[in-house]
């Protein structure tokens, strides 16, 4: 990113370990390439929003309404299977704990790319999705694609 002066990039770098104490102020683990002396006064820092406080919890992100319906995105597909001849999948949601709950392929029509990336590490799971390549090329024209009786339906 361009900016006016080298003083002013970076301000949010990080989050960086802090390796000592350095009288009241400490010393981080900067990488060789931000070139900037690496102790900074405790006023400079401020601890990372993703490590909360002991008893303090991250609230969930909001899900994002898209035609009328809520939507969470996904962190990680962690499983598949094949249930009564129609494809399931089993997911990890972005700052939710781990879901045990099996979905229909159908609702991930939305996210393709996270499909598509699941099966091409893991070829010997179920799937993937019949209509796997129509979402993708839906996904990538911005296109609307109608449910269809076969969505669930592996390939």
């Amino acid at each position: 990113m361009d900016r006016p002066s080298r003083k002013l990039a970076e301000q949010n770098a990080g989050p960086f370990r802090i390796l000592e104490k350095v009288g009241n102020a400490y010393k981080l683990d900067l990488p060789i390439t931000m070139k900037i002396h690496s102790i900074f006064s405790p006023d400079k820092l401020r601890k990372d929003s993703r490590d909360p406080l002991p008893g303090q919890t991250i609230r969930p992100p909001d899900p994002i309404e898209i035609d009328g319906e809520n939507e969470w995105e996904i962190d990680r597909i962690l499983a598949s299977r094949i249930s009564r001849s129609k494809l399931q999948y089993r997911v990890r949601w972005k700052g939710f704990d781990e879901d045990s709950s099996w979905y229909p392929a159908r609702d991930f029509k939305g996210s393709p790319h996270a499909i598509r990336d699941f099966h091409e590490a893991n070829p010997t799971k179920a799937g993937p999705p019949r209509r796997l390549d129509e979402w993708l090329k839906a996904w990538e024209t911005d296109s609307y694609l109608k449910d269809e009786v076969d969505d669930d339906l592996p390939a």
